[in-house]
Formats: C-alpha cells, structure tokens, sequence
C-alpha cells in the first residue's frame, strides 16, 4: 500500500463485529450494508492499526467456521461444539503469534495492491493452513474421547478435556522437543532463492520442514500460501523469535535486502532483536 486509501471491505456473512471494533478506534467508517464496509485510513498509524484489527479479526472468523465446519461433519452438536470454541486458548486464537504472523504477511502483501478485499475469498485462497490446525484441534477431541471413554454431554468430565485442548493447541507454537536455551542467538544461513537453515547455538540446522515436524504441525502448508521465498523465509525466522525469545540474529554479508526486510518486520512485531552481519 503506497499510499492511504479508503479501503472497501466486504464480507457476505456480515460485518458488525469488525464495524464496532473499528468504531471504538475512532475510525471514520461509510457503513454501505451490513455486508460491506468502506474504511477511511488517514495516516500510517491507522493503517497499522486497521491491519491489526482486521487481522485478528480474520483469524478468529476463519478459525472458528473451520473447526465448527469440521466438527459437524464429525457428528458433534452444536452445544460442545460452542462449548470447545470458548476455550480460553481457543477463545483468544486471535492473540497466537502463530497464527498473527502468517496473517499480517499475507494482509501487507495484498493491500500493496488492492484497496477492496472480499473476506470470504481471502480467507478461502489465503489461509488454507488454518484447517490443517482445525482439524488438528478435533483429532485431539476425538483421541481424548476415545481414550477416556467419555460421553461428550457429560459435564462431570468437561473442564478436564478443555484444559487438554488448551494444552493441545499450545504444542502448536511450543515443543517440548526444542530447548529455548538453545536459540537465545541464532545464525541464517540464506540461499540465493531466499531459502533458509536457522543454526542454533549447539550448531543444528533446523528449517522450516523439520521445525514443523517437531512442533507436530504442517509448517509448510502455511507458508505456502506466502507469494514469494523471501516472505516464507521472514515469517519462518519470526516464529522462531516470538516461541524461542531469541534475543540475537547472525545474517551472512551479501543478503542486505533481506536483513532489512526482517529488521522492519521484527520491529512491527515489537520484537527485540539485535540483527548484525556475520
């Protein structure tokens, strides 16, 4: 996005949670419907704010119509069904760095170029790893359930199996297998198609397939509806900032472009990393 814009946003399921957030924000907003919006974005600063908004928006509409989608077709009803999504780490998807990560990229990257955004479309073409972590939430359901024998309309063994949900989605961003220690400061090796290896600091390699593998979620399904190498490479590196709270990064001379882009994008995040060349 080059410059500010009114931006038109639409959404055929409706848009009066996102017109009331925005609304608290002080934003000058042209309610067309109740299915589109037209924003006023009068500076930087708002747009930053709009984009974070909208983004924890988006996550938690598409999150939560995934797992219900997924969740019916398994049989459950609708009360459990309501009764899961108001887990409290389920509630506050939204607030996962995981999940902001991916989305904010993915937001920045299309507004460089349009000023209309359909949510529907948006989240059907761009944000197809939310349902490999959907389904994920309800296979752990139904293994828990299978497991401990439990009728899931017995309220005696609810708060049980929410905190294993909880605890469950937790594992995506946090391995028991990875010790934080271990990458307070860490070294990139780039490639020339913006690939990476990050090197922690007992000297192992680890990359994006082999991070999923350990966190047990599909890594590489998300980052791949990133529109370039280098955006997949920042996104992979950040997450490994935000879980490990590394507190410095080694970048090889040569890759200047990308170790601007990755100081302007941890420092949007509000991380603290001290970025040198090696």
């Amino acid at each position: 996005m080059q410059k500010m814009n009114n931006i038109k946003v639409v959404y055929d399921d409706g848009l009066g949670t996102l017109f009331s957030k925005l609304k608290k924000k002080q934003f000058n907003i042209d309610k067309v419907s109740k299915e589109e919006l037209i924003i006023e974005i009068r500076d930087k600063e708002e747009y930053s704010v709009f984009i974070e908004i909208l983004n924890r928006y988006i996550i938690k509409e598409h999150f939560n119509k995934a797992t219900k989608s997924i969740m019916r077709k398994k049989g459950y009803d609708n009360d459990f069904i309501q009764y899961m999504l108001e887990v409290d780490n389920i509630k506050n998807i939204d607030k996962v760095d995981y999940f902001k990560i991916g989305t904010e990229i993915l937001l920045l990257e299309y507004f460089k170029s349009m000023d209309v955004i359909n949510l529907k479309a948006f989240m059907n073409l761009n944000m197809r790893g939310f349902k490999n972590e959907a389904k994920f939430v309800v296979e752990v359901a139904e293994d828990y359930i299978t497991a401990n024998a439990i009728d899931p309309d017995d309220d005696d063994y609810m708060s049980d199996y929410m905190d294993d949900i909880s605890n469950a989605l937790a594992t995506l961003i946090q391995s028991n297998e990875l010790n934080p220690a271990d990458f307070k400061a860490i070294k990139l090796n780039i490639f020339e198609d913006d690939s990476i290896e990050i090197i922690d600091t007992k000297g192992s390699t680890h990359t994006i397939e082999s991070i999923g593998e350990k966190l047990g979620i599909e890594l590489q399904g998300l980052f791949a509806t990133t529109s370039s190498c280098i955006e997949a490479s920042i996104l992979f590196t950040s997450l490994i900032v935000s879980v490990m709270r590394t507190s410095k990064i080694i970048v090889q001379k040569g890759f200047d472009e990308f170790k601007n882009i990755l100081q302007i994008y941890l420092q949007s995040m509000e991380l603290t990393v001290d970025v040198v060349e090696e």
